[in-house]
């Protein structure tokens, strides 16, 4: 073989191993869907257990609870019923019904495990002893709405018992982080203690689970740890790449950091794996409206789940494109109450009263949410950055700049919305703007330098 010979094959050995490497860099995700219904006893946790096993073997993309059944979708279905502590379990995988079962949740479990060709949960997912196994079912299927000092309580005395079971933890972590970012009485620097420990020795027994991973990158994300999110988000999807909740998480961090291309991509990728359009879950796209898509994101509001969430950013979009008929009409619902942050109701209270002349009172509201927001050490700064766009709505751009400042001290780093942001228009023509701003480029380019979309697989 002659000399050219020689660097052709050096270079098509060079172009097979770096495609080996890339491969096993980033692997791909599962070609295949599968949407869980369930009815019965404990269904939510249910869903959640078997979305578990099926994420953490990379058999499936989980499709979100409610999904349409789009291409490439099985569908299982799960009939639960309960006797004592005995469970028993009728479904169906497409049409076809599968052996039923009978038993502790653990035996269940496992014989519909064997079914699916998975294999089967074990301690790290599902406690042995069936009562326990039976609580877990009932608070991992809890919504972060559902957040309560007597479920906090209970929730931690099972991760207590059961500190090998990856699921309790994230149980207990999923009302904890809730209940710590919105009461006041709850925010001693014992929970954030209790709350981080309980993360990392979940995930120390079941590394990149999923799960808790998504959940913990989001709680570094709002105590402005974001580079310790994406860390934690690039081993995880590493991994699971087919688990849709580690790219929400990832949009949400990158978001935050200013990231918005990495952002982006994270959702792009999320929407084709579950084959829908793009959304992050109940979160709103701020992706898009950091970016300055103000009708896109207003129109991918609509997609989210009935509630004061909803209802806030839906008026709070319609403030942005000037209808302040549309937006009290959405503010106004948000008061309705339901499910759904509490914060959200009174920025949209706030919103509301300015919007029908009572400046005063929308102001002395204000000035209350902001003094409650600065007891708590899990303040999240991208809602204190709404705040402060609240403050520059009500004519306040000192006390506006004052917290977006803040803001970007507790993690919110976004330099393209604080630069575009309409409502802090008079606070960016103010001295300490330029100083604030030269200093939030600094730190998302140096973040930019370490967590391209590559580092993810995008």
């Amino acid at each position: 073989m002659g000399p050219r010979g020689r660097w052709i094959a050096f270079g098509l050995l060079a172009a097979g191993l770096t495609g080996f490497w890339l491969e096993r860099r980033f692997p791909a995700p599962p070609s295949a869907r599968l949407l869980i219904q369930a009815d019965g006893p404990c269904a939510a946790g249910a869903t959640a257990l078997l979305s578990d096993l099926a994420e953490l073997q990379n058999r499936w993309v989980v499709l979100p609870p409610g999904s349409p059944a789009v291409p490439r979708t099985q569908l299982l279905r799960l009939h639960l019923g309960r006797q004592s502590e005995v469970m028993t379990l009728q479904a169906e995988l497409d049409g076809q019904s599968l052996p039923p079962q009978r038993g502790s949740p653990g035996e269940v479990f496992a014989g519909l495990a064997r079914s699916l060709t998975l294999r089967p949960p074990g301690p790290a997912l599902l406690p042995a002893r069936p009562d326990e196994a039976w609580k877990l079912l009932d608070l991992a299927g809890r919504t972060q709405d559902e957040a309560s000092l007597p479920l906090v309580m209970e929730s931690e005395a099972l991760a207590v018992h059961e500190p090998r079971c990856a699921l309790a933890r994230f149980a207990y972590a999923n009302l904890l982080t809730r209940y710590l970012v919105e009461h006041l009485e709850a925010d001693t620097l014992d929970a954030q203690t209790a709350c981080e420990r309980n993360f990392q020795e979940g995930l120390s027994d079941l590394p990149g689970y999923p799960r808790l991973t998504a959940l913990f990158a989001i709680h570094l994300s709002d105590i402005g740890r974001q580079r310790e999110a994406m860390d934690l988000l690039a081993d995880a999807l590493h991994r699971h790449p087919g688990a849709t909740e580690l790219l929400n998480s990832l949009a949400y961090a990158a978001r935050t950091s200013g990231l918005l291309a990495t952002a982006d991509k994270a959702l792009e990728r999320r929407a084709d794996l579950v084959g829908q359009r793009r959304g992050q879950a109940s979160l709103a796209d701020n992706a898009l409206l950091y970016g300055g898509h103000i009708e896109a994101f207003a129109s991918s509001v609509e997609s989210l789940p009935p509630g004061p969430l909803r209802a806030f950013y839906s008026g709070y979009a319609r403030l942005l494109q000037g209808d302040r008929e549309g937006a009290l009409v959405r503010f106004k619902e948000a008061r309705m109450g339901g499910l759904g942050s509490s914060l959200f109701v009174r920025l949209a209270e706030v919103y509301g009263s300015a919007l029908e002349g009572r400046d005063a009172e929308a102001l002395a509201n204000l000035d209350t949410l902001e003094s409650e927001r600065t007891q708590i050490h899990l303040p999240d700064g991208e809602f204190t950055f709404k705040v402060a766009e609240a403050y520059g709505f009500l004519g306040q751009p000192a006390k506006a700049l004052d917290l977006a400042e803040r803001a970007s001290v507790q993690g919110f780093g976004c330099a393209p919305w604080f630069e575009r942001a309409p409502f802090l228009a008079d606070a960016r023509k103010l001295p300490k703007w330029l100083s604030l701003d030269q200093h939030l480029r600094e730190r998302q380019t140096l973040l930019a330098d370490r967590f391209p979309p590559s580092r993810f697989g995008l």
